[in-house]
């Protein structure tokens, strides 16, 4: 079993960051919790761009700190301010031009070498795109590898490397599949409905989990075209359609609009009636 950390994407966010961080900015690092999000969130170097919050940043950084990958110390001069420490570096052992591809991997994703050896610059200067294939290897090459080629996908000239640290969305890929587009149209409208259908009932309870309570956190605009609807109804009959889990409906209902809400799929139209009596 390897030992390797498997961090998921917000760890990985977080120990890009304050590696990345420790080479750029020495004098404002280790990071505060309010720094750590401002890199973690920003909108260079970064893809995917993140918007996290500092309750999941601070649990996410806990939780690296129990497997010893981070360490959380006090600011030693002014305000006594936790602060947020990288020590992955020693625990995989990485010399100084490894812990730049690491780092830039875990911010980044796939890459080839001509984008690694730009995109490292200010964390460690490779001669050229050599050196970087050649410290890439010696990273694959361990007793625990800790990135891996990728296969050349259609069009692409280049290999892309990956690191071994977590999922990746590029860590599975697959050649292009020609893709069928009449199948659907072949199979007729009851296929299809039933298809729909199917995809809608599997992810049912999640989606109305996710949804139930989003106009009454921070949707003002959707809130006030809502209440306009219901207003112009004037009591009379608003039907939904496509109403998911009915938190639109209810929302309706209760701004005075005679309401109702009709949906494909059976297992939506339930998670609607449970939200209607709640």
């Amino acid at each position: 079993m390897s030992s390797l950390p498997v961090l998921d994407p917000v760890e990985q966010r977080i120990l890009g960051s304050l590696l990345e961080k420790q080479r750029t900015v020495p004098a404002s690092y280790p990071l505060t919790l309010s720094s750590l999000r401002s890199a973690c969130n920003q909108t260079s170097s970064r893809e995917p761009v993140l918007d996290l919050d500092e309750a999941t940043l601070e649990q996410a950084a806990r939780g690296l700190k129990d497997r010893h990958l981070l360490r959380i110390v006090w600011s030693d001069t002014g305000r006594r301010t936790l602060k947020y420490h990288q020590s992955v570096e020693e625990v995989l052992g990485l010399d100084r031009d490894e812990v730049a591809l690491v780092t830039v991997l875990l911010l980044r994703g796939a890459q080839s070498p001509a984008e690694l050896r730009t995109r490292t610059e200010r964390l460690h200067s490779f001669a050229d795109r050599v050196e970087v294939e050649e410290c890439l290897q010696r990273l694959a090459t361990r007793a625990e590898p800790i990135v891996r080629r990728l296969d050349k996908r259609p069009r692409e000239q280049d290999h892309r490397w990956i690191h071994l640290l977590g999922p990746s969305a590029a860590e599975t890929v697959t050649p292009e599949q020609p893709v069928d587009r009449d199948v659907v149209l072949r199979e007729g409208g009851e296929a299809r409905d039933a298809r729909v259908r199917a995809s809608y009932d599997a992810v049912a309870e999640a989606y109305a989990d996710r949804l139930a309570d989003e106009l009454h956190d921070g949707l003002p605009l959707e809130t006030w075209l809502l209440d306009r609807v219901a207003a112009y109804a004037d009591g009379g009959p608003v039907v939904e359609v496509g109403c998911g889990p009915g938190h639109v409906t209810a929302h309706l209902a209760a701004a005075g609009a005679d309401a109702s809400g009709i949906d494909l799929s059976p297992a939506i139209s339930s998670s609607s009636q449970r939200i209607a009596v709640e």
